[in-house]
């Protein structure tokens, strides 16, 4: 064989390999997420002790793109401990401010997002028994562009809501 056949046929297996490398390169990229993607989680979730309803407040951080909670249900242990779960905003009509039903409650691209008293929330209703101080109720949020996200929902004091409520209000 001559030797220029020779060092075709050594380089064809580079170009190969350079070939599949390059491919699976490319398959990676298509499955990273890009900073569209949302990235959320749960900083902080509490509700206070209460029976047949409460509401649930959460401070969630999302550090890639917008998305919308749309939906929620207590959980593991806690599945079926409640007829259902509502998302609620408060709006000011009149001077006065009702809670009213939503679809959806925003979470917003690269920050906190607080669901807090006299602003979005989740509304418990028709829970089975009472929640005391110290339990702690399994969540599951449905968002719409990141899929389910688990949250365990602290019971504490009234005191301790608001110290928590003044905290994620001084956080950036």
């Amino acid at each position: 064989m001559a030797p220029r056949d020779r060092a075709r046929r050594r380089g064809a297996p580079r170009r190969s390999l350079a070939l599949v490398a390059a491919s699976a390169l490319a398959l990676v990229g298509c499955g990273a997420s890009s900073p569209d993607d949302p990235a959320v989680s749960v900083v902080d979730a509490y509700t206070i002790p209460g029976e047949g309803s409460l509401a649930i407040y959460l401070t969630l951080a999302n550090e890639g793109g917008g998305d919308d909670i749309v939906g929620a249900a207590l959980s593991g242990p806690d599945e079926g401990r409640a007829e259902r779960i509502t998302l609620h905003r408060t709006v000011a009509r009149d001077g006065l401010s009702t809670m009213t039903p939503a679809d959806r409650l925003p979470v917003a691209a690269g920050a906190r997002t607080a669901l807090e008293p006299g602003a979005g929330h989740l509304m418990v209703e028709g829970l089975q028994g009472a929640v005391e101080l110290g339990d702690t109720l399994q969540l599951t949020l449905e968002l719409d562009r990141s899929g389910p996200l688990e949250a365990t929902v602290e019971v504490v004091t009234v005191e301790e809501a608001l110290d928590r409520l003044a905290d994620a209000e001084a956080r950036p």
